[in-house]
């Protein structure tokens, strides 16, 4: 099976769901797990963050390109932990195909 992704009519990448998901994502996906609700919206204001998706019970957090992950990850970790939050941070949770679509999406409008 193929998928083609489509924006405005036209298409603009296509592949099997596992060539699609082995794309290198200039912005890939970190997974927050937590109990606490306001959460999501601290995390939105942190000025790296470009959305919080809730996604299965955790946050889905894509950074902004230039952000180190891990180092970024880590910092979240030590803001939270003066904050009293427990949170988990996975960040490689794996690409979803939306992740994908976005991806695609920003690299057609950064090359027009």
């Amino acid at each position: 099976d193929r998928l083609a992704l489509m924006e405005a009519g036209r298409v603009i990448t296509e592949g099997t769901p596992a060539q699609l998901l082995a794309r290198p994502l200039k912005s890939p996906p970190i997974e927050i797990a937590t109990d606490d609700a306001g959460c999501a919206k601290w995390l939105a204001a942190h000025p790296e963050v470009r959305e919080v998706l809730p996604r299965a019970g955790r946050l889905r957090v894509r950074l902004d390109a230039h952000a180190d992950p891990q180092q970024w990850a880590t910092q979240l970790q030590a803001d939270a932990a003066a904050r009293g939050m427990q949170l988990s941070v996975d960040i490689h949770p794996g690409a979803e195909l939306e992740d994908v679509f976005v991806a695609v999406l920003e690299e057609q409008a950064a090359a027009a």
